[in-house]
């Protein structure tokens, strides 16, 4: 989920944009749920629709998840430097940071606004845009009926956002047909823009390259460990440098009540690192590594509430301590890295807790690690 966002962001960089590309703003407006509307008097039943439907404004506001990333950053750095038991933060934390911030912007201006649409006819716009083109991020075909919205940042092209964004309604369509459609689309536009990179997703990622980078937890069993104290470093640093509401937003994602009827097949310890783990394809699987981000998660943040704020940087200083690291094969184009691996880090929670964390891990499985 991370990566993707990130490997977004480092594909825009590349790209030109240009935002703000008016669509025309004949006709009247009406501020719905939020949301504005903009469309003509004739299809105002259509906009009445909308405002009957469950259809509510996206509360996110990545802009100022941006400004904060950029504004806190020699602080959050240090705050997560530190409760990784480091003087300062390290290069791969560093360069992570800069990079994920930099692409914010990047990924700001290529998405759609979903807080304002402007209801079209088809017809209407077909003739507005022209058979053939391919305007602020639609494809027209009007030989073969073809309208879709279709974004390609991949290109070295200028990509021309539309604002604001069309909304696309057959008029002889049933109005209860045609009022669904409208909200689905507004959703998928909403939707569209909860795959921005957030301020809590950077937090977790500069903590995640500094725990297996910069410290050196590695091997493919380290996953529960590195994604669950990322995600705790995360809302603490959120709580610290944004609200406690965002803070608080951001764990909601990682409830385990969605998934309670996995918990016992979860096999949390032996949930792969990305690199040597297939990648999840089929509905069934996503929903086992979102369960498995959930249960990791609860499990750190019961790790704080049994032995304290500090207990993360204990094991991290515990782990500082030790010689033996291990050399671990992590994919064939990597012959080897030097690392703890997560017995070494199973150790160090002992040593510094008295717990058995490897029996907290059976729990999920049933077996032995």
């Amino acid at each position: 989920m991370v990566m993707r966002v990130l490997l977004i962001g480092i594909i825009l960089a590349h790209s030109q944009v240009v935002a703000g590309a008016s669509i025309g703003t004949n006709g009247t407006h009406r501020i719905v749920k939020g949301i504005r509307v903009d469309y003509h008097p004739d299809v105002e039943h259509i906009v009445d629709g909308l405002a009957d439907a469950t259809l509510s404004a996206d509360p996110s506001n990545p802009v100022a998840g941006a400004v904060a990333a950029k504004e806190h950053q020699d602080a959050a750095l240090m705050l997560l430097a530190q409760s990784l038991s480091l003087e300062a933060p390290g290069k791969h934390m560093t360069k992570a940071y800069n990079k994920i911030a930099d692409g914010f912007a990047h990924v700001l201006r290529c998405l759609p606004n979903p807080q304002h649409v402007r209801i079209w006819k088809i017809d209407e716009f077909k003739t507005f845009a022209g058979s053939g083109k391919v305007l602020i991020g639609w494809n027209v075909d009007v030989e073969g009926d073809k309208i879709e919205f279709k974004l390609d940042t991949t290109s070295e092209e200028k990509v021309v956002i539309p604002d604001p964004m069309p909304i696309l309604v057959d008029p002889s369509a049933p109005t209860s047909e045609t009022i669904t459609k409208a909200v689905e689309r507004i959703r998928k536009l909403q939707d569209l823009k909860q795959q921005l990179p957030t301020f809590g997703l950077l937090l977790h990622e500069v903590a995640e390259v500094g725990i297996v980078k910069d410290v050196g937890v590695g091997g493919s069993r380290r996953r529960w460990f590195a994604d669950g104290v990322a995600n705790y470093l995360a809302w603490v640093a959120l709580k610290e440098f944004a609200t406690p509401a965002e803070a608080e937003a951001f764990l909601s994602a990682y409830a385990t009540a969605p998934y309670s009827d996995l918990e016992d097949n979860v096999e949390l310890g032996s949930w792969l690192a990305m690199e040597a783990a297939p990648k999840p394809r089929t509905t069934k699987d996503k929903r086992l590594e979102d369960a498995r981000y959930a249960f990791a998660t609860r499990e750190i943040f019961e790790l704080f509430d049994r032995n304290g704020d500090d207990v993360i940087p204990r094991i991290f200083a515990e782990l500082s301590k030790t010689t033996d690291v291990v050399s671990l094969k992590l994919r064939p184009s990597i012959t080897s890295t030097k690392t703890h691996d997560i017995d070494t880090v199973l150790d160090a929670i002992q040593s510094v807790t008295g717990e058995d964390f490897r029996a907290r891990l059976r729990r999920y499985t049933g077996k032995e690690m």
